[in-house]
C-alpha cells in the first residue's frame, strides 16, 4: 500500500489495512523505532540540553560525583520532558489535592516542578522535585450557611470569602516560581505549555498510543458498561473507522480518541472498574456497584467523555488535532 498524506502534511503509512490487528503491531514497532531516531536527533541539536550538558561535564570533571551537591538537578530538571510532567500531574489526586480553581491547577503547579505529597502528609502540600522546597497551600474554608438565601450577612460573608481566596490564589501563583531555593532552575524556566499540548511534531507517539489504547479497550469491551454521550460527528467517526478498517465498535473509538484508558483495581474480592485520562488524571467510575467518589457529578444515564475532562486538559480540544494527524 503506498504512503498516505496526513492532514498535517507528513507522509506516513496507514496503520491499518486488510489485517488491522496484525498491522497495528507492526505500525507500533515502526513508529517506536522512528520516534527513538527522531528523539535522538532532537536531543543532539537541542540548545538547552547542550548548555546543561556542558555544565554537567565541567562539574563532573572538576569534582567527584558524590561531592557534587547539585548533581540531582540533572536528574530532576527536565522542563521539556512531557512524560515527567505527566507524572508530576498524577501526584495530584482526589485525596491530597482539594483546590478547585481554574488558575491554580495541577498543571500550573507541575509546570514549575512541584509535586503533591501523599495524603498522609496532609493536603495541598507541595514539594519541588529539584530543590526540595515545600509549599503548603491553604485557602479560606469558612463554612457558609446556604439555608437562607435572603440572609444578607451570609451573602456578604460569602463574597468576602471569595475575594480573599482570589487574592490568596494570586499569591500562591507567584509562589510557584518564587518559593524555590536560590538558583533552582524551575523558578525562571518552567515547562512551557507547548510541551503539555498535543503537537503534530509528536504524531508518531500520539498515533502509537492511540492504536495501543484501541487494542486494549477492544480486549476488554465487555467491561465498558455505561451509556456514553456521542461526541464525534459522522465525519470525525468515519476518519477513525477508515483508519482502523472498520474493525472496532464506535464506542471503543470514541473512548480511545477522547483520551480514556480502562483501569481495573482490586480491593480484596471487589473490583473497581473505571476510565482514566492520562493527561489530566481524571477518573470516571464505570462499576455502579461500588459507590466511591472518583469523578463528581457523573450523569448516571449518559457519560460525557469530553466534559468529564478537567477544564485545562489538553485532550478537551486536542482530540481534533489527533484526528488531523490520521
Amino acid at each position: 500500500m503506498p504512503p498516505s498524506r496526513t492532514r498535517s502534511g507528513v507522509s506516513s503509512t496507514a496503520p491499518y489495512s486488510i489485517k488491522p490487528m496484525l498491522n497495528i503491531s507492526k505500525t507500533i514497532e515502526r513508529l517506536t523505532s522512528n520516534k527513538k531516531r527522531l528523539s535522538d536527533e532532537k536531543l543532539s541539536t537541542n540548545k538547552t540540553i547542550e548548555f546543561f550538558s556542558e555544565i554537567k561535564n565541567k562539574r563532573l570533571r572538576s569534582s567527584p560525583l558524590k561531592e557534587n551537591p547539585n548533581f540531582s538537578i540533572y536528574n530532576t530538571y527536565c522542563p521539556y520532558d512531557k512524560a515527567r510532567l505527566l507524572r508530576r500531574i498524577h501526584s495530584y489526586g482526589v485525596l491530597n489535592w482539594t483546590i478547585d480553581d481554574d488558575r491554580l491547577t495541577p498543571l500550573e503547579c507541575a509546570r514549575y516542578g512541584w509535586i503533591c505529597f501523599p495524603a498522609v502528609n496532609g493536603k495541598n502540600h507541595l514539594r519541588c522535585v529539584t530543590c526540595n522546597s515545600s509549599l503548603i497551600i491553604k485557602l479560606n474554608e469558612q463554612a457558609i450557611d446556604d439555608d437562607d438565601d435572603d440572609n444578607d450577612d451570609n451573602d456578604r460573608e460569602e463574597k468576602f470569602s471569595e475575594e480573599l481566596n482570589a487574592k490568596l490564589i494570586s499569591s500562591y501563583l507567584d509562589k510557584l516560581s518564587t518559593d524555590h531555593t536560590e538558583n533552582c532552575p524551575w523558578s525562571i524556566n518552567p515547562t512551557p505549555y507547548s510541551t503539555y499540548a498535543i503537537s503534530s511534531y509528536d504524531y508518531q507517539e500520539v498515533l502509537t498510543k492511540l492504536g495501543e489504547t484501541i487494542q486494549e479497550l477492544n480486549s476488554n469491551k465487555d467491561k465498558l458498561k455505561g451509556n456514553f454521550k456521542k461526541i464525534l460527528n459522522f465525519e470525525e467517526l468515519k476518519i477513525l473507522k477508515d483508519w482502523t478498517n472498520n474493525e472496532y465498535e464506535d464506542k471503543i473509538l470514541n473512548i480511545a480518541l477522547l483520551g480514556w484508558k480502562l483501569k481495573i483495581q482490586e480491593f480484596g474480592t471487589k473490583k473497581i472498574i473505571f476510565l482514566q485520562c492520562n493527561t489530566c488524571n481524571r477518573r470516571i467510575l464505570l462499576d455502579d456497584n461500588h459507590h466511591i467518589e472518583i469523578s463528581s457529578d457523573i450523569d448516571k444515564e449518559e457519560i460525557d467523555l469530553c466534559g468529564e475532562h478537567k477544564q485545562w486538559c489538553a485532550i478537551k480540544n486536542g482530540y481534533k488535532s489527533i484526528l488531523a494527524l490520521i
